[in-house]
């Protein structure tokens, strides 16, 4: 008798898992948004009504009032990788850390990191003691961190049909030129505010001097590469350029490293990085909506109550709008700084 032949097995489609996570997020920050323009709205009944058939909008909207447990976990850790997925078409940073070493806190303090340092092995006679050798040297911390920001939407945007799409590119917006810009600086962390960008206290290597473009191009990238090749093996490599550079590292006709470009690097700007020792913790996005706050429209806020001018506010309810407030925990650390090489001014 012959065996029942086997299917094959359907691959799920991370594109199409992020794409729902995102847009169950969404959907759950409309909800809470047209519950502060309904007088006694529900963000719930919202939801039922609406997306009855999206389950995870009812999980989000009560992970911000309960602690999540066993069962509802994973879909929230689900999410929070999505919103970083969803990241990456504006986002150079959000790709680079979804390549590296991704941990979380689980509500818990910073999570000491070891940078590894492999020995390598030796050949060994039949029946003579193996040596050993201690592999792990130095270490960082990677502390929680948070990214917030406040986005205004009119009431009449908020109930437009069109609505979750241009809510969803509005919250992308918000975080992806800030995420990049502290990533890839070079500015120390600071405690209880911000981590340290990658190219932090790590020395930029010399440009090649070659008076044709391709060539210095070429002579720039394998610097970049060999000095982070030690920790990167074979091909464990992304290149993150300033726009120009990107481009023309996007049309060389053999580009054997993946190729991000940042706005936010300055231009003639190029990093090598090893992705693995890039570690971040990336946790599910808190967000609020409110019609009764009044907000300092700046991007370097006063505080309101101090007796000080701080113009120009804005009222939500006088002007009928409503406060999207955003607050990303996503902290990152650098495990080694000989697992990153950059160039600045180079001539290509």
């Amino acid at each position: 008798m012959n065996a029942p032949r086997a299917g094959i097995p359907l691959r799920p489609d991370h594109g199409a898992i992020a794409d729902a996570a995102m847009r169950s997020l969404t959907r759950a920050v409309l909800a809470r948004s047209w519950a502060v323009l309904e007088p006694g709205g529900d963000d719930l009944e919202i939801a039922e009504r609406a997306w009855g058939h999206d389950r995870d909008v009812a999980l989000l909207l009560r992970a911000a009032t309960a602690p999540a447990t066993v069962a509802n976990s994973a879909t929230l850790s689900t999410i929070s990788v999505a919103f970083l997925t969803s990241l990456v078409p504006v986002s150079a940073g959000a790709a680079l850390l979804g390549r590296g070493l991704n941990l979380s806190f689980d509500g818990t303090g910073p999570i000491a990191l070891s940078a590894l340092q492999v020995p390598p092995a030796t050949w060994v006679a039949e029946g003579q003691p193996i040596p050993v050798r201690q592999g792990i040297v130095g270490g960082v911390m990677l502390t929680p961190f948070k990214l917030a920001t406040i986005v205004v939407l009119t009431s009449e945007v908020i109930r437009n049909s069109n609505a979750e799409a241009v809510v969803r590119q509005a919250l992308l917006n918000s975080v992806a030129g800030s995420l990049d810009a502290a990533l890839f600086g070079n500015d120390a962390a600071t405690p209880e505010l911000r981590p340290a960008g990658l190219l932090y206290d790590i020395e930029a290597l010399e440009p090649s001097d070659a008076t044709d473009k391709f060539a210095a191009m070429a002579n720039d990238i394998s610097a970049l590469i060999t000095s982070v090749a030690w920790i990167a093996g074979n091909s464990n490599v992304t290149l993150i350029a300033a726009p120009a550079q990107a481009v023309r590292l996007l049309m060389a006709p053999a580009r054997p490293y993946l190729v991000l470009m940042s706005a936010s690097l300055p231009d003639k700007t190029v990093v090598a990085v090893a992705n693995d020792a890039v570690a971040s913790v990336a946790e599910l996005p808190s967000i609020d909506a409110s019609r009764d706050s009044v907000v300092h429209m700046n991007d370097a806020p006063a505080q309101l109550n101090t007796g000080t001018p701080a113009p120009p506010t804005y009222s939500m309810y006088q002007t009928d709008s409503v406060s999207l407030r955003l607050r990303w925990p996503v902290s990152w650390a650098l495990r080694d700084p000989r697992a990153l090489a950059w160039m600045q001014d180079v001539t290509w």
